[in-house]
C-alpha cells in the first residue's frame, strides 16, 4: 500500500483558485506566485511544475526589457520540460521507446512533441509557433490534470476503451518460437535475434501497460510497473499461458508438469524487474485457490479441470525451488501464502495436498510447519497469531 502523497494547497479550493486564474480570469501573476510558493514550501506536481514554467514564459513575453531571443528560449525551456517530465517517467522498461509513442499512449498532441524535438535538435522555432505550443501545453494540463483533480475522484482521465494491448499474440509469439528450440536445439543460434526480440516485447508491452496505468491514476513509476506485471502474470496464468488449452495436454499430477517451454521468459523477467517474482508467485497462489468457496481469484471461469491446478501448482513447485534466494519464493513464504487463505474447516484439494507433500519433501526443514498448519485450520484463534510468528521469524 502507498503512503499518501503530500499536496501544497490545504483544500481543493485552493488549487481551484489556481485554475480560474490561468483559465478563467488570466490573472497569471496570481497564479504564478501562488505557484512558486508552492514550490518552495512542498514542491508541485509536473503538471503544476509545468504550468507555471509556462506561465512565467508567457508573462515574459510582454515584458519590454526581454528580448525576442530569451522568449523563445523561455518558452522552448517551459515546452521541453513539459513533455519530456511526461514521458520519462514511463520509459519503464530496460529498452526506449519512441517519445511519440509514449505520448499517443497518454494523449500528448504529436505537435508538442515534434516542438519539442525542434527546440532541441533544431533551430530554435519561431515565437509565433512557441507561444501555441505554450497554450496548447496549458490547454492539455487544463484536461488532464486540473479537471480530474478538482473532481477529487480517480476515475480514468481517458474514458474511451481499455487501450492495453492484448498479451496473447505475444505469448503465442514466444511458444512457437521456443518450440522451434526445444524440438531442434541446432536453431538456437540462427534464431537468437528473433528470441531477444520476443523477450524485448514483453518489455514493451510492461511499459505500455505501465503509460496505461499512469493514464488511469496518479501513480508512480514503482507502482505503475507492479500493475503491469500483475496483468502480466494473470495472463499467464490462464489456459493458452503455463497452463496449455488443450486439456489433454494438461498434467495427471505436479510431477508431470513441463517448465522447459516457459522458463527462459519467467528467469528473464525476474532479472529484468525485482518485483516481478514475488508478483508471479502471489498470482499463482491466488489461482491455486480458486476451488475454495469464498475464494479471493478474480476469474471469470472458476470451473478449471484438474490439470490446470496440478500445473500451476507444479510452478510454484519450481519457483520455491528456483528462486528460493528470495523472501517472496522460499518455501515458508509461500506455505504462509497458502494456509492464511484457506477457509476454516477446509478440505485440501488434491492439487494443494500435493503440492505441500512435495514442498515438504524438497524442503525437510517445513514438514513440522505444514503439520501444525493444518491440524490447526480449524481454529482461527491459533491460526492467526501463528501466521504472524512465522511472518515475524
Amino acid at each position: 500500500m502507498s503512503l499518501p502523497r503530500r499536496v501544497p494547497w490545504v483544500s481543493l479550493s485552493q488549487l481551484e483558485q489556481v485554475y480560474s486564474a490561468i483559465y478563467v480570469t488570466k490573472d497569471w501573476d496570481f497564479a504564478i506566485r501562488r505557484l512558486s510558493t508552492w514550490r518552495y514550501s512542498t514542491g508541485l506536481p509536473h503538471a503544476l511544475d509545468a504550468a507555471l514554467s509556462l506561465l512565467v514564459a508567457s508573462r515574459n513575453e510582454v515584458n519590454e526589457h526581454v528580448c525576442n531571443l530569451s522568449i523563445r528560449q523561455g518558452y522552448a525551456l517551459a515546452i521541453i520540460r513539459f513533455v519530456n517530465g511526461l514521458v520519462d517517467p514511463l520509459q519503464t522498461s530496460k529498452y526506449a521507446r519512441s517519445i511519440a509513442m509514449i505520448s499517443s499512449q497518454i494523449g500528448l498532441p504529436l505537435s508538442l512533441v515534434e516542438l519539442r524535438h525542434a527546440a532541441t535538435h533544431e533551430d530554435l522555432p519561431s515565437v509565433e509557433a512557441l507561444r501555441e505550443g505554450a497554450k496548447l501545453a496549458l490547454s492539455w494540463i487544463e484536461q488532464r490534470y486540473f479537471t480530474p483533480a478538482l473532481a477529487n475522484n480517480q476515475q480514468p482521465l481517458s474514458t474511451g476503451p481499455d487501450p492495453l494491448r492484448p498479451l496473447n499474440p505475444l505469448l503465442k509469439q514466444y511458444k512457437a518460437a521456443f518450440k522451434l528450440v526445444i524440438k531442434d536445439v541446432s536453431l538456437k543460434k540462427s534464431m537468437s535475434s528473433e528470441i531477444t526480440a520476443i523477450l524485448r516485447a514483453f518489455d514493451g508491452w510492461i511499459s505500455e501497460a505501465a503509460t496505461v496505468a499512469w493514464s488511469t491514476w496518479d501513480s508512480d513509476e514503482e507502482e505503475r510497473t507492479s500493475w503491469a506485471l500483475e496483468k502480466l502474470c494473470t495472463a499467464l496464468t490462464q489456459p493458452g499461458g503455463l497452463v496449455p488449452v488443450a486439456k489433454r495436454k494438461q498434467p495427471n499430477s505436479i510431477e508431470e508438469v513441463d517448465t522447459t517451454l516457459w522458463q527462459p521468459l519467467l528467469e528473464y523477467l525476474r532479472s529484468s524487474y525485482h518485483d516481478f517474482s514475488p508478483i508471479f508467485v502471489e498470482s499463482l497462489v491466488v489461482t491455486v485457490l480458486d476451488p475454495f468457496e469464498g475464494s479471493i481469484s478474480t476469474h471469470e471461469d472458476t470451473k478449471r479441470g484438474d490439470g490446470y491446478y496440478y500445473c500451476l501448482s507444479g510452478w510454484l513447485l519450481w519457483a520455491s525451488a528456483q528462486w528460493n534466494d528470495s523472501i517472496s519464493c522460499n518455501p515458508e513464504s509461500l506455505v504462509t501464502l497458502l494456509f492464511k487463505d484457506i477457509p476454516k474447516d477446509s478440505t485440501l484439494p488434491e492439487h494443494i495436498t500435493a503440492l505441500l507433500d512435495k514442498l515438504g519433501y524438497q524442503h525437510p526443514h517445513i514438514q513440522s510447519m505444514i503439520q501444525s498448519f493444518s491440524k490447526i485450520l480449524t481454529s482461527v484463534e491459533v491460526l492467526a497469531p501463528l501466521f504472524y510468528l512465522v511472518i515475524l521469524i
